[in-house]
């Protein structure tokens, strides 16, 4: 059965999750907003207000030939920064690699999408507001894409992981979206809004979180419970992620 009919067409603004949907998304020229909630998109959005480039990083990908090709001068253990607390250190300016499965892995495989943002709960309204004006501006279609997460080992449903952190953030930004959107899409941002009281314990409480937690990173997941914390869009373009105009 074709894919067409599961690419919840003919809505203007989607909702759909991972390495295939953000991929799927690309190829169809869309505008696509990656959403890794815990933490690469929040590390984003705090790189972006402080006006740190990012260079994404696959995780089949070598660091080192990345940072040279793209400019990037962190050496070492500045390459594992997917903490956002961490970028408050880094002066303005600075272009650093950051790996991530998720997140960044998402990055390499929106190439060919004319427009990629970076959206989480901490600049949901920036990214929203971005994606609104360029719906207005333009006759493309969005897909908001929830990263998830992976399994550690392939089993019968694949390697993706559902993650409640990603889904609501992509609700996050859908609720500020007053455009025709898809059923998926609609679900999702009904899903923020019933939590948007508790989403600092919602986020704790998930399995990403708890995972934070028992590594003593509790800011972390706080910080990306902490709703238009930011008011920046992070972009990409030409394998770096830097700030946009919202």
């Amino acid at each position: 059965m074709s894919d067409v009919i599961f690419d919840q067409s003919p809505h203007r603004v989607k909702f759909d999750w991972g390495w295939h949907g953000c991929s799927s998304a690309a190829a169809r020229g869309e505008i696509v907003v990656i959403v890794d909630v815990l933490r690469f998109s929040t590390v984003c959005a705090a790189a972006c207000a402080r006006g740190i480039s990012i260079v994404p990083a696959a995780m089949d990908e070598e660091l080192e030939p990345l940072a040279q090709r793209h400019g990037a001068t962190n050496p070492g253990t500045d390459f594992a920064r997917l903490s956002p607390d961490s970028y408050s250190s880094l002066e303005p300016g600075s272009r650093i690699v950051v790996k991530s499965p998720n997140g960044a892995t998402c990055a390499t495989l929106s190439i060919g999408a004319p427009h990629v943002l970076f959206g989480a709960i901490v600049n949901a309204t920036a990214v929203a507001q971005r994606v609104r004006d360029l719906l207005w501006e333009t006759d493309l279609s969005a897909t908001i894409i929830a990263c998830g997460e992976r399994w550690d080992h392939a089993n019968p449903d694949g390697q993706l992981r559902f993650a409640i952190e990603d889904y609501l953030g992509a609700g996050a930004i859908l609720s500020k979206l007053d455009v025709d959107k898809s059923a998926e899409a609609i679900v999702s941002e009904t899903s923020f809004r019933g939590s948007q009281m508790s989403i600092a314990e919602s986020l704790l409480g998930s399995a990403s979180g708890r995972e934070l937690l028992a590594r003593s990173l509790i800011r972390d997941v706080n910080l990306a419970a902490d709703l238009d914390l930011f008011d920046a869009v992070p972009i990409f373009l030409d394998g770096v992620i830097h700030c946009g105009t919202r």
